[in-house]
């Protein structure tokens, strides 16, 4: 947002200080907030979700779990209930781009920042192994006839933990609103969140729960979708669970897999393809996933 001041011949200091002092009382503000242009004088307001003046970025103000808001009230119950512009999340706290970040630097659309999602019955310890490879997509809210709106062009990981942040910026058709939010992983069949409202600025996606609340829920990624290339978007398996899928799982059984998640087939992440792998698969035989079936 710009607040501009406007300043008359001969008494542009005077208007300048006489405004700063009543600015001052209504929101305090840095010298680097302060603009002068031609005859007249802005102030830029970090956490505004304007990137303007001096301002690399602007993602706004946000509760301690980076939910986007407007005033306190929104934060109760959530963290330190202050809703503040804040660091680490690519914009700083004072509206800088932070080091290493491939955040845009304006909020454009909608911008996706955290996405969970965990696959079933892995190896190891909760929480450890969760990491996979997924295509994210956005379809209009309506089971029965959804039109894709927009599919990030390369795939995408979770970590160990099953958590992605991901900024990006949709085309300009795909505006706030509400949409079927789809994440389809390499060995894994779809998983829908339907009718999410995305809004201008940052959105939390948790494919784990139903309601998307910020909660981690008991949704899990199926495994056993282990058909085509998962090299790109659009060859990530027919999201069906069948016997195509158990043929190249058969075709790989006894195969090392040292690193866990190199071959597609060894479903629970752990050093082979085994009888493990081979039950989840049959476990899940003809099961079909939440986009093709609504």
């Amino acid at each position: 947002m710009r607040f501009y001041l406007k300043t008359i011949t001969g008494g542009l200091l005077a208007a300048f200080v006489l405004a700063m002092a009543v600015w001052a009382v209504r929101a305090p503000f840095s010298a680097a907030d302060v603009n002068v242009v031609s005859s007249g004088v802005y102030v830029t307001v970090c956490g505004d979700g304007v990137a303007e003046g001096a301002e690399e970025c602007d993602d706004g103000k946000h509760c301690s779990n980076r939910v986007v808001c407007t005033m306190d009230t929104d934060c109760l119950g959530i963290g330190d209930e202050s809703c503040i512009t804040r660091s680490g999340d690519g914009c700083s706290a004072t509206c800088i781009v932070e080091t290493g970040s491939s955040k845009p630097s304006a909020p454009q659309y909608v911008i996706f920042t955290e996405i969970q999602a965990r696959p079933e019955q892995r190896s190891g310890t909760t929480g450890t192994n969760f990491d996979t490879t997924y295509a994210l997509s956005l379809y209009t809210p309506d089971d029965l006839n959804r039109e894709l709106r927009y599919q990030y062009p390369t795939l995408l990981s979770t970590s160990t933990s099953g958590v992605s942040s991901v900024y990006i910026v949709p085309p300009t058709n795909v505006t706030a609103g509400n949409y079927d939010a789809v994440f389809k992983s390499k060995a894994h069949l779809s998983r829908v969140l339907d009718n999410v409202y995305l809004q201008l600025g940052e959105n939390y996606l948790n494919f784990t729960n139903i309601t998307n609340s910020p909660a981690v829920g008991s949704r899990t990624l199926v495994a056993g979708d282990i058909s085509g290339a998962a090299t790109m978007p659009g060859t990530m398996g027919d999201d069906v669970i069948n016997s195509v899928d158990l043929s190249i799982l058969l075709q790989q059984y006894g195969t090392p897999d040292p690193s866990g998640n190199n071959l597609r087939a060894n479903l629970n992440q752990d050093s082979t393809v085994d009888s493990t792998d081979l039950n989840i698969l049959l476990g899940n035989l003809d099961k079909v996933g939440d986009l093709k079936n609504p």
